[in-house]
């Protein structure tokens, strides 16, 4: 059976402004901006999340800002969440996604545990 490279095209462009494959739901193309510190700033330099990434700002010794033009979407979300002791938003809207879900997580993980 050969193998169908028809639709490669369509779906190279339509995850071009993405990292990873599932877009949050109504989110458009953003500039989405995060600090990152000292430890993670190596990685991040030789292993771009996103072919936009671009450091904004160096001008501290041990933080960096970082910005990538994107669709936010749940695998983004992840790699933040993944990151939180080396990571720090500075983009409001998806520093509120964040905090909603860590406030979710908070309350499924103790749900039940200190209500004795």
């Amino acid at each position: 059976i050969k193998f169908n490279d028809s639709k490669r095209k369509e779906v190279i462009k339509y995850n071009k402004d993405m990292y990873g494959v599932y877009p949050l739901p109504g989110e458009k193309k953003q500039y989405v901006c995060f600090y990152v510190g000292k430890s993670l700033d190596h990685i991040m330099q030789t292993n771009p999340l996103h072919s936009s990434q671009k450091i904004i700002d160096k001008s501290h010794e041990f933080i960096t800002l970082y910005g990538i033009n994107v669709i936010p979407t749940h695998e983004l979300l992840q790699w933040f969440l993944a990151h939180l002791g080396d990571v720090k938003m500075a983009s409001p809207l998806l520093a509120f996604e964040i905090a909603r879900i860590l406030n979710q997580f908070q309350k499924d993980y103790t749900k039940g545990y200190f209500d004795k």
